[in-house]
């Protein structure tokens, strides 16, 4: 299963909050959306703040996160002799 399979869109994060505004449960929100439950209950638990879900800085977390994990970087001579003195490559 791709990864993009398993995370919301940013329209699946917005009809979870419409869907959310109207108290619908967790489980007839299933049924419209095609996802696991637990999976709903996880995204609402990360996402909900002070103010309730909201999908729009739920979405932009998402995206933060994308960007600020670590990268492969190829091993060649130079980075080598870098990390073997100590020194932090940008």
């Amino acid at each position: 299963m791709k990864r993009s399979d398993t995370q919301l869109t940013e329209a699946k994060r917005y009809h979870l909050y419409t869907m959310r505004k109207q108290n619908t449960s967790i489980r007839e929100m299933v049924k419209g959306m095609g996802r696991s439950h637990t999976t709903l209950s996880r995204e609402l638990t990360w996402n909900t703040g002070l103010k309730g879900y909201r999908y729009q800085q739920a979405q932009h977390k998402v995206g933060l996160q994308h960007t600020e994990k670590p990268k492969a970087v190829k091993l060649t001579r130079v980075n080598i002799q870098f990390q073997l003195s100590g020194a932090r490559m940008g």
